[in-house]
């Protein structure tokens, strides 16, 4: 009887313990296989709904562009993050492009390498596009394969009028390929 009284209470202490160890408001949220997550002043985003990479070669101006776009849900300008990558050569692993850097493409002249949207939970737009400013943008890729992308990166983007500021932060991402 003693064994088995035992053998029970083992039991229940163990299955409370499962219960106790379950899902809660600290778990760590699921992502997706393909994703962008940072921080945006701090605060962790994680846009899983739709997460692209687009390549294309653009023969009258002899550059390489790659457009990037995830977003939280299905709404296309809100809790989204875009970024545009452009080179005179092809795009490559292991090579920062920013904002700061430019290109003279033949039709358009200097742009930046890198430039960035990123559109709030309210729909606010913020960019970095003005590489005489203080907008900031580094964008880094790691592993570029036939269906995906991976990479870092982070900035200062700031809304057009009044020059609102997001600090992104310990941006990463792994990307379907379009």
């Amino acid at each position: 009887m003693k064994l088995t009284f035992t053998r029970l209470f083992l039991v229940t202490v163990f299955a409370a313990l499962l219960v106790s160890c379950g899902s809660g408001d600290d778990a760590t949220p699921e992502v997706k296989e393909f994703y962008m997550k940072f921080k945006a002043n701090g605060t962790q985003m994680i846009y899983d709904e739709q997460a692209i990479a687009v390549f294309n070669v653009d023969n009258n101006n002899k550059s390489y562009h790659c457009q990037t776009y995830a977003n939280k849900t299905s709404e296309l300008t809100k809790d989204a993050i875009d970024l545009m990558i452009v080179d005179d050569k092809p795009l490559t692993t292991g090579v920062t492009y920013s904002l700061k850097t430019s290109v003279d493409l033949k039709v358009f002249g200097p742009t930046p390498q890198a430039k960035a949207v990123y559109w709030d939970a309210a729909g606010t737009g913020f960019t970095a596009q003005f590489p005489a400013t203080t907008d900031e943008l580094l964008v880094t890729f790691s592993e570029n394969t036939s269906n995906h992308l991976m990479g870092t990166f982070s900035g200062r983007v700031f809304t057009s009028v009044g020059r609102n500021e997001v600090i992104i932060t310990e941006g990463e991402f792994k990307l379907s390929k379009r």
